[in-house]
C-alpha cells in the first residue's frame, strides 16, 4: 500500500471514529428523550430516529472494515436523518396555522417556515459534510 493509500484509508477511519462517536452520543440521548414533547405526540418519530443511529454506527463500523455496504447504510439513514425531522418540523408548522387561522395563521407559517428551513439548513451542514467526505473515499471500500 502506497504513502497516499495509507493516508486516505487513515481519514476514512478517522471519519468513522467521528462517526460512531456521534451515532453512539445520539443512541444514548435517545434513551433520555422518551419524555419529550415530539416523541409524546410522534411515538414512532423516537423508534426511527434511534434505529436511524443505530444504522449510522453500523455503517460507520463496516466502513471500519472497508466494506462498500456500510457506505450504502450510512448514506440512507444520514439521508432520512436529515429529512425526517424537517418533515415533522413542517407538519407541526401545518397543524399551528391550522388552529391559527386567517391571516394571523398565514403570516406565523410562512415565518415558521422561513425559520425552519435555515435552521434544517444549519443542521444540514455537518452530515452532508461527512456524505461528501465518505462518498470522496469511496473507492478505497469493497
Amino acid at each position: 500500500m502506497s504513502e497516499n493509500e495509507e493516508k486516505a484509508t487513515g481519514f476514512l477511519k478517522v471519519l468513522c471514529i467521528l462517526t460512531i462517536i456521534g451515532s453512539a452520543l445520539s443512541i444514548f440521548g435517545s434513551l433520555f428523550q422518551k419524555e419529550d414533547a415530539v416523541v409524546e405526540a410522534y411515538g414512532w418519530y423516537y423508534w426511527v430516529m434511534l434505529l436511524l443511529a443505530v444504522g449510522t454506527l453500523y455503517g460507520a463500523l463496516q466502513m471500519m472494515k472497508l466494506k462498500k455496504m456500510g457506505l450504502y447504510i450510512y448514506t440512507v439513514c444520514e439521508v432520512l436523518s436529515i429529512v425526517l425531522p424537517w418533515m415533522i418540523v413542517k407538519t407541526v408548522i401545518d397543524e399551528a396555522a391550522s388552529v391559527t387561522g386567517g391571516v394571523e395563521g398565514q403570516i406565523m407559517t410562512e415565518a415558521a417556515d422561513t425559520i425552519a428551513n435555515i435552521t434544517m439548513l444549519v443542521m444540514s451542514i455537518v452530515p452532508a459534510a461527512f456524505l461528501i467526505m465518505y462518498w470522496t473515499n469511496a473507492k478505497k471500500l469493497s
